[in-house]
């Protein structure tokens, strides 16, 4: 069972009784989750001797969606939690405490969309900022990212073009990817390319149908420039260059 296999299942074991109890909600805490875990591995701080995951969320639902998880809050958030922290862990980021998550609703988005937002708290701040041993200094990601080799694909024939972000990206039909490609053929989660540095990883997420690297089949493999991926009936090229 791939990896986003298993967090589905262990968000929809988690909040199972949810649904028995009638709710109705188009927002499903699955996507929730993983939206969740998105905007903290995107939004982390890299120090000299630390990488912080952000440890405040806010997540604005519609109106009409709040509503339907107004009896189900404390045991959603406690639930999102856990699944955060376990997150962090495996991606080596280091959090303070657990982290504190909120429901806010919102008259301008429609039922079934919702906004994420993410913070650092004020002492985590403190403690990310602290310089009095000479050793812990702050580097923007983004200046990091800078120089780093550029990842990206190209969708053919169309040559629609995606960056690719350091750490994951998920690939599928799936609204709930980081790319996503109307395409019936692929498994709503296909595979995800893992950008570590200079270096790529695609790794297909036990799909039915598979995934062909230069038309051979592959579970996981180190993709280089010019690489030709095969997912159901897409064809995408992987491409690196400089930033």
């Amino acid at each position: 069972m791939g990896l986003l296999k298993k967090i589905e299942k262990k968000l929809e074991s988690a909040v199972e009784g949810l649904f028995a109890k009638g709710f109705k909600s188009k927002v499903e805490p699955v996507e929730l989750g993983k939206k969740l875990a998105l905007a903290m591995i995107n939004n982390k701080v890299v120090a000299l001797k630390k990488v912080w995951a952000p440890n405040e969320f806010d997540i604005t639902l519609s109106v009409a969606d709040e509503a339907q998880y107004e009896s189900y809050k404390k045991e959603l958030l406690h639930e999102l939690a856990d699944f955060l922290v376990q997150e962090a862990m495996a991606e080596g980021l280091s959090m303070m405490g657990r982290p504190k998550l909120n429901f806010k609703s919102s008259e301008k988005l429609a039922k079934g969309r919702f906004e994420i937002e993410v913070r650092m708290s004020e002492e985590l701040e403190k403690e990310i900022s602290k310089t009095t041993d000479g050793a812990t200094q702050l580097i923007p990601l983004a200046e990091i990212e800078a120089k780093l080799t550029k990842h990206y694909v190209q969708v053919e024939p169309s040559m629609l073009q995606y960056d690719l972000k350091i750490g994951k990206t998920l690939l599928g039909r799936s609204a709930t990817n980081d790319i996503t490609i109307a395409d019936p053929a692929l498994s709503r989660h296909h595979f995800e390319i893992n950008v570590q540095g200079n270096e790529a990883v695609l790794r297909d997420l036990d799909t039915t149908n598979g995934t062909r690297i230069n038309s051979k089949d592959v579970k996981s493999v180190v993709l280089k420039d010019k690489d030709v991926i095969e997912a159901g009936s897409s064809r995408l090229v992987y491409r690196r260059g400089d930033a």
